[in-house]
């Protein structure tokens, strides 16, 4: 099995919660990958936590938008909060993914 390690070095831990672009290029890298081979996406981060959460929020949510034509972000939260609590268990890490 092969596996593509994709970085993001300037998703710092001090990033403005409202520069949403870095997190946009990493969705749109992460798609593109997968597109050109099949198989799963691992998602990581340095604590395992804080960067992954709104990481898999949003990417659930523009693949539920692609599917549906309709998204409950709270619903969309609420799913990996379940599965894994500690990625967006503040509101920090909420707020980054609601804010307009």
């Amino acid at each position: 099995m092969d596996i593509t390690l994709l970085e993001c070095p300037t998703w710092g831990e001090k990033q403005k919660k409202g520069d949403k672009r870095v997190l946009l290029d990493v969705i749109q890298a992460v798609k593109a990958e997968k597109s050109n081979h099949k198989g799963r996406v691992l998602v990581m981060s340095r604590d395992g936590a804080t960067r992954c959460g709104p990481f898999l929020v949003v990417y659930n949510v523009l693949e539920q938008i692609s599917v549906d034509r309709e998204v409950d972000i709270f619903t969309a939260v609420r799913q990996i909060q379940i599965r894994r609590p500690e990625c967006v268990s503040n509101g920090m890490s909420t707020g980054f993914v609601m804010m307009p």
